[in-house]
């Protein structure tokens, strides 16, 4: 693991955007292979220095870019690099956006969070039958036999089971009762629907 002086010895973070820039990098970095470590410095500089880092996607949503020192790279999360040079220390726990938005990795969207924190402030499930977290519609038509058919349910997720809040006539009072649990559950970790719209 890089240490977090280097990393500020590396990158520019501006945390009003969340974003991290390449800074020069001195000759001392370089070292003498097949081209001396001159070339490599300048080379490197007017490639990269002062361009924005850490700009890929690692496919999850999150920002992630790559350290190549003394010819070994190693990949980084822009989140976790950006939380070690803010504290000066690399995050024990997993790293929760806020917003949800693993993009933003404005300093004041980033929180330490365990495994069941973390994934508390999750987004709606892709396919989902309604634009809400933790409301989906049951179908009339249905095998089971069951009152919440042909309504909308609310459900939470606790600790890996599932908790059924009620049925209800409309997708937003669904929404409304499953913000109500989440707020009780989880507090601050609670990723709530926006049924003001």
């Amino acid at each position: 693991m890089i240490s977090p002086k280097t990393l500020t010895e590396l990158l520019e973070y501006d945390s009003e955007t969340g974003v991290l820039h390449w800074k020069p990098r001195p000759l001392s970095l370089f070292h003498s292979g097949v081209r001396s470590a001159e070339w490599q410095a300048t080379a490197w500089n007017s490639k990269n220095a002062g361009k924005e880092a850490f700009t890929a996607d690692n496919g999850r949503g999150y920002r992630r870019g790559t350290i190549c020192l003394t010819g070994k790279a190693k990949q980084y999360l822009a989140h976790r690099v950006i939380w070690a040079i803010t504290y000066g220390i690399w995050p024990v726990l997993k790293m929760d956006h806020i917003d949800g938005n693993g993009f933003n990795n404005r300093i004041t969207n980033l929180r330490l969070a365990t495994d069941a924190e973390n994934a508390r402030n999750c987004r709606p499930s892709l396919g989902s039958t309604s634009k809400y977290l933790g409301v989906w519609w049951r179908p009339s038509r249905a095998k089971r036999q069951t009152s919440f058919k042909g309504r909308w349910v609310a459900q939470i997720t606790v600790d890996r089971q599932r908790i059924v809040i009620g049925s209800f006539d409309d997708e937003v009072g669904a929404a409304n009762a499953y913000n109500a649990a989440a707020r009780d559950r989880f507090g601050a970790f609670a990723r709530l629907n926006d049924t003001k719209a």
